[in-house]
């Protein structure tokens, strides 16, 4: 996890969803954080706790959450994330898509083969943020900064010391440490039909690498999961002492009571499946399908849990309401400046170099409007174009004519802010001056991101 660019939940943006949020506007709140409300369901017999789970979003915080691409900072394209029982929120179908979510009250409007995600409630119910300490591993396992903001000095717990065996690669020892029994002998047990992994016999030591292989994607807040575990159940209504967490080719299978985690190979097509369901009975007291699934991404410690443990991330990055959760005695941290755009560019033009600059609105160059109307005309023919020409009509068109380097980096930093959403950066850019009239490399003019 890495900063957001300034604009992708702008400060702005925050504060007006959660104005509208206080005063019982949910749908307000969602539109000043660029989120869609569409209802998919009748919602007879459910509309208290639906109400509830919709008052209490927090749809900026939700925002600030999602996953992104790395590379670009977009959402995820196409991406369905389950918030609770009744909510379900998408991202754009493509990466480069306005960043606008849909928010949708039931599940209808997504297709029968849309796969949800599980997203976690302190992601975006108010009411849950502090939750976020338990998916961290606890609030005396912050490693990154204690009450006074300095790093712990404190001796090594379990939780800890689970983390960093973790780190290490040495996952079946941090279950252990965290007091959990890990059973892995069942990979190697025949009675459970193939060996998924297909390793020869012979290959001791791959075999023994086996099980920390297929738990690296895990990386829970260990000591945490059976209270985690039973928060889950708990929002769908249901408990269990035993439930199975899905992933690859292997089945993680919790007993949150005892406490015991096996993990099995899942199962195939090509085995026996008496012997499946008689070896899933002898060793459960039930077949696994009955079993409770919990979703892998709500054991695993956020990202945002080892980007501060790196220092990829500080704790002035946080969105407020998370910063207020992790560091409560440190001062909250301020909106983060966006940089002022250059709204001027040197071109080189008639032998000479002349600035071109964005002033009221409009652009302001060495030459009358007179002079470069007939240069234009000039340029139809085939004639040379002027250095400024090609700043104004590239501005306007792109493809027309060569914009200069840093004309096309402003042009790509305005995209930037208007996929975001952010009509306030961009509001302010044009009470400075900027030319209104740009389009973006595909064409597209700020009215068709605002409007």
């Amino acid at each position: 996890m890495r900063p957001l660019h300034p604009s992708a939940v702008p400060p702005e943006m925050i504060e007006l969803a959660t104005e509208r949020r206080l005063a019982g506007d949910w749908r307000g709140a969602c539109a000043a954080a660029n989120v869609d409300v569409h209802v998919d369901l009748d919602l007879a017999g459910t509309a208290g706790p639906a109400e509830a789970d919709l008052l209490h979003l927090a749809p900026d915080l939700l925002r600030w959450y999602l996953p992104r691409d790395k590379r670009s900072g977009y959402f995820e394209p196409a991406a369905h994330y389950r918030l609770g029982r009744w909510l379900t929120v998408s991202t754009p179908a493509a990466l480069r898509d306005p960043q606008r979510l849909t928010l949708r009250l039931g599940t209808t409007g997504l297709g029968s083969g849309a796969r949800r995600k599980s997203l976690p409630r302190y992601c975006w119910d108010f009411r849950c943020t502090a939750e976020i300490l338990d998916q961290c591993g606890g609030a005396d396992r912050l490693p990154f900064f204690t009450r006074a903001g300095e790093r712990l000095t404190s001796a090594e717990t379990a939780a800890e010391r689970a983390i960093e065996l973790d780190e290490a690669g040495r996952h079946v020892e941090a279950w252990s440490v965290a007091g959990f029994t890990l059973d892995s002998q069942i990979l190697d047990d025949g009675r459970w039909g193939n060996y998924i992994f297909q390793i020869p016999p012979g290959d001791v030591a791959r075999r023994r690498r086996a099980p920390d292989s297929n738990l690296r994607w895990q990386w829970p807040p260990h000591t945490r999961v059976p209270t985690l575990i039973r928060r889950h159940l708990a929002e769908l209504g249901r408990s269990a002492d035993l439930v199975k967490v899905p992933r690859n080719s292997v089945t993680l299978v919790i007993d949150v009571e005892r406490p015991l985690a096996r993990l099995i190979p899942k199962r195939t097509g090509s085995e026996d499946w008496d012997r499946r369901r008689r070896a899933e009975r002898e060793e459960f007291g039930v077949e696994l399908p009955d079993v409770p699934s919990i979703p892998a991404e709500l054991l695993r410690r956020p990202e945002l849990f080892e980007a501060l443990r790196s220092g990829r991330l500080a704790p002035d990055d946080l969105h407020p309401i998370v910063h207020g959760v992790l560091f409560p005695q440190r001062h909250g941290p301020g909106p983060r400046p966006r940089d002022q755009l250059s709204l001027s560019v040197g071109v080189r033009c008639l032998g000479a170099n002349h600035k071109v600059r964005m002033v009221d609105g409009r652009m302001v160059c060495p030459h009358t409007e007179e002079e470069l109307a007939r240069e234009r005309v000039l340029a139809g023919l085939g004639g040379a174009r002027l250095g400024c020409l090609d700043v104004y009509d590239g501005w306007r068109a792109p493809g027309t004519a060569a914009l200069p380097e840093q004309l096309r980096r402003l042009r790509d930093r305005l995209a930037v802010m208007l996929v975001h959403g952010d009509r306030w950066g961009v509001e302010e850019e044009l009470r400075r001056g900027l030319d209104p009239g740009f389009r973006t490399e595909d064409g597209r003019a700020i009215a068709d991101f605002l409007s």
